[in-house]
Protein backbone atom coordinates (compact mmCIF):
# COMPACT_ATOMS: atom_id res chain seq x y z
CA UNK A 1 0.00 0.00 0.00
CA UNK A 2 1.51 3.58 -1.07
CA UNK A 3 0.53 6.40 1.02
CA UNK A 4 0.63 9.72 0.65
CA UNK A 5 2.26 10.85 3.83
CA UNK A 6 3.90 14.35 5.43
CA UNK A 7 7.24 13.48 6.26
CA UNK A 8 8.49 15.78 9.34
CA UNK A 9 12.73 14.88 9.26
CA UNK A 10 14.03 14.09 13.26
CA UNK A 11 17.57 13.21 12.52
CA UNK A 12 18.67 10.43 11.62
CA UNK A 13 15.65 8.87 10.48
CA UNK A 14 11.90 11.01 9.57
CA UNK A 15 9.48 10.77 11.84
CA UNK A 16 6.06 10.08 9.97
CA UNK A 17 2.76 11.76 10.71
CA UNK A 18 -0.22 10.32 7.94
CA UNK A 19 -2.79 12.04 7.58
CA UNK A 20 -6.02 11.39 9.54
CA UNK A 21 -7.59 10.37 6.20
CA UNK A 22 -5.25 7.58 5.65
CA UNK A 23 -5.48 6.46 9.26
CA UNK A 24 -8.83 6.19 8.92
CA UNK A 25 -9.55 4.93 5.87
CA UNK A 26 -6.92 1.68 7.68
CA UNK A 27 -8.29 1.71 10.32
CA UNK A 28 -11.66 0.86 8.40
CA UNK A 29 -9.77 -1.99 6.40
CA UNK A 30 -8.87 -3.05 9.62
CA UNK A 31 -12.06 -3.22 11.66
CA UNK A 32 -14.18 -4.75 8.25
CA UNK A 33 -11.28 -7.63 8.46
CA UNK A 34 -11.90 -8.56 11.79
CA UNK A 35 -15.87 -8.59 11.58
CA UNK A 36 -16.78 -5.06 12.50
CA UNK A 37 -16.21 -5.68 16.54
CA UNK A 38 -17.94 -2.93 18.47
CA UNK A 39 -15.54 -0.59 20.91
CA UNK A 40 -12.66 -1.38 18.90
CA UNK A 41 -12.19 1.99 17.34
CA UNK A 42 -9.43 3.16 19.13
CA UNK A 43 -7.64 0.01 18.79
CA UNK A 44 -8.02 0.38 15.06
CA UNK A 45 -6.93 3.69 14.54
CA UNK A 46 -3.58 3.31 16.68
CA UNK A 47 -2.93 -0.06 15.39
CA UNK A 48 -3.41 2.03 11.49
CA UNK A 49 -0.99 4.75 13.03
CA UNK A 50 1.68 2.74 13.65
CA UNK A 51 1.50 0.30 10.66
CA UNK A 52 1.11 3.61 8.30
CA UNK A 53 4.61 5.02 10.11
CA UNK A 54 6.55 1.67 10.37
CA UNK A 55 5.56 1.33 6.00
CA UNK A 56 6.89 5.28 5.70
CA UNK A 57 10.24 4.34 7.95
CA UNK A 58 11.24 1.57 5.35
CA UNK A 59 10.05 3.55 2.44
CA UNK A 60 12.23 6.41 3.68
CA UNK A 61 15.23 7.74 1.03
CA UNK A 62 18.44 6.46 1.54
CA UNK A 63 19.62 9.60 2.93
CA UNK A 64 16.53 10.25 6.08
CA UNK A 65 18.67 6.79 6.83
CA UNK A 66 22.07 7.73 7.63
CA UNK A 67 23.85 7.07 10.85
CA UNK A 68 27.07 9.07 10.49
CA UNK A 69 26.85 12.44 11.90
CA UNK A 70 26.62 16.05 9.99
CA UNK A 71 26.62 19.16 10.77
CA UNK A 72 23.53 21.06 10.76
CA UNK A 73 23.27 25.02 9.81
CA UNK A 74 21.75 26.91 12.49
CA UNK A 75 18.38 27.27 10.41
CA UNK A 76 18.41 23.35 10.39
CA UNK A 77 18.79 23.17 13.89
CA UNK A 78 16.09 25.40 14.54
CA UNK A 79 13.90 23.64 12.50
CA UNK A 80 14.68 20.04 14.12
CA UNK A 81 14.29 21.75 17.56
CA UNK A 82 10.57 22.74 15.84
CA UNK A 83 9.73 19.48 14.50
CA UNK A 84 11.27 17.43 18.02
CA UNK A 85 8.55 19.78 19.70
CA UNK A 86 5.84 18.62 17.16
CA UNK A 87 7.05 14.76 17.68
CA UNK A 88 6.61 14.83 21.41
CA UNK A 89 3.03 16.93 21.29
CA UNK A 90 1.89 13.89 18.88
CA UNK A 91 3.27 11.74 21.44
CA UNK A 92 1.63 13.39 24.24
CA UNK A 93 -1.90 13.11 22.34
CA UNK A 94 -1.37 9.57 21.47
CA UNK A 95 -0.70 8.87 25.08
CA UNK A 96 -3.68 10.56 26.55
CA UNK A 97 -5.56 9.05 23.89
CA UNK A 98 -4.43 5.29 24.91
CA UNK A 99 -5.23 6.43 28.49
CA UNK A 100 -9.00 7.12 27.57
CA UNK A 101 -9.14 3.64 25.68
CA UNK A 102 -7.78 1.66 28.89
Amino acid sequence: MTTNLTKIQNDPIAQVIATEEEISALAYQLWEAEGKPDGMSEQHWFRASEMIAEQAKREAPIWLQRSAPIELTQAEKEQAERQSELAATVEEIKRKIAGRAA
